[in-house]
């Protein structure tokens, strides 16, 4: 979009908001932001003075880790919010909330593979539900971290 990009890997997204971008006058401080992380939506906004402003909100194309998710206020080399969110399931989102422009996934070099190889995981270990499958990649991700 005009006001935000973002990127992603299999287990996260990250998003980039500039601030000049939402027409709402700077300068813009960390204190006057409030950044709310749900597990299924999101909502920040800004505050000027008596006046509080929405930069963003919604939900999300996929569930998000909302403990596991932050935020920061980046100034170089323009004020940027930068929104960090773990996904609770690792997956590639073809957009960041419902409603908002996408991105077509079956044009990133091995998406596919990594959604079909997900998806024989789930199957061969029978992870049918989403307790299952975050027990399975934290089992996964602490044994490579034994290395």
């Amino acid at each position: 979009t005009d006001i935000y990009t973002f990127r992603q890997h299999i287990k996260n997204i990250d998003v980039y908001l500039n601030m000049s971008a939402t027409g709402i006058p700077g300068p813009y401080k960390a204190k006057d932001m409030r950044v709310e992380i749900n597990p299924k939506n999101m909502e920040a906004t800004v505050r000027k003075g008596r006046l509080e402003y929405t930069i963003i909100g919604g939900e999300f194309y996929s569930e998000v880790d909302a403990l596991e998710s932050y935020w920061a206020l980046e100034y170089e080399p323009e004020t940027t919010l930068v929104l960090y969110f773990k996904k609770r399931h690792a997956s590639i989102w073809p957009q960041f909330m419902k409603g908002h422009p996408g991105i077509n996934i079956s044009r990133i070099h091995g998406a596919e593979d990594a959604l079909d190889m997900q998806a024989q995981i789930d199957h061969r270990y029978n992870l049918t539900t989403d307790y299952q499958k975050q027990q399975f990649a934290s089992f996964l991700e602490d044994g490579e971290n034994d290395n």
